[in-house]
């Protein structure tokens, strides 16, 4: 299947994720259509919605309804994570007529929702202070992730950081970027890649290894260009009868046909 044909297939399963009631935007980030803990969609819908106006060739539709969520999301509070018709599980809670996951914005969200539209103001302020920050101290960082751990949970938002501000991440952090469309966009490069699947198996487990993993062997989920390279998932049981929106997929590909 060429690019194109892949970029038209993965459109018509994001809108899938997609749901209107009363006026009011919904997203999942499983088809089937469910609502979970959610709590990344500003990050990720951001991404996509930059990724739709860089390609320019997008449907309206889409844009459109990502662009609606966001904007619901920004108008129900900071606290906001994700927003939902009807209450998942006891941890959400009602505001302004709807069901809210409550859990305070940090940096990568409004990172890449500024990205994407630079007249939108967050309501808890822009984060260049802090992407600068990100900035001045990556190449320190690109050294220092592998041997500490605890580290690797912020490798996204030093990418976002460096994407926020138009800048080209360290030499340092080069080999992040291999095997992953979403990290080479940012360094300028182009990276064909095959995509892992997006279901998971029900007893499946990641298996540390020696070397960096081809994309397609890590861990499905909502953005697998996020999981540490040097995991290999390894599927074991039966597929779940569920499979995560491939709007990172998507949002990818629009990004490196630009380049």
């Amino acid at each position: 299947m060429n690019t194109e044909a892949r970029i038209k297939l993965l459109e018509h399963e994001v809108r899938k994720a997609f749901t209107t009631v009363e006026g009011n935007v919904y997203y999942s980030q499983f088809i089937p259509w469910q609502m979970t803990d959610y709590i990344d969609g500003l990050c990720h819908l951001s991404i996509l919605l930059g990724a739709m106006t860089k390609y320019g060739k997008a449907p309206l539709d889409l844009h459109e309804l990502t662009s609606q969520w966001i904007i619901q999301l920004d108008m129900l509070g900071v606290f906001v994570r994700n927003v939902s018709p009807v209450k998942p599980n006891p941890s959400w809670t009602e505001h302004k007529g709807v069901w809210v996951k409550a859990k305070p914005q940090s940096f990568a969200g409004p990172a890449a929702l500024h990205w994407a539209a630079p007249n939108t103001a967050w309501k808890n302020g822009r984060p260049t202070v802090t992407a600068w920050t990100m900035v001045l101290t990556a190449p320190l960082f690109g050294y220092l992730v592998k041997p500490i751990s605890g580290l690797r949970q912020h490798i996204n938002s030093v990418f976002l950081a460096h994407l926020l501000l138009g800048k080209k991440p360290p030499r340092s952090m080069s080999w992040l970027a291999e095997w992953n469309p979403f990290y080479s966009y940012i360094y300028g490069r182009k990276c064909e890649v095959t995509w892992p699947t997006n279901r998971r198996t029900s007893a499946g487990y990641e298996e540390e290894k020696n070397l960096p993993q081809a994309l397609a062997f890590r861990k499905p989920g909502s953005w697998p260009v996020k999981q540490w390279p040097y995991k290999n998932y390894i599927r074991s049981g039966a597929p779940v009868n569920r499979y995560y929106t491939p709007v990172c997929e998507l949002a990818c590909l629009y990004l490196q046909e630009t380049l």
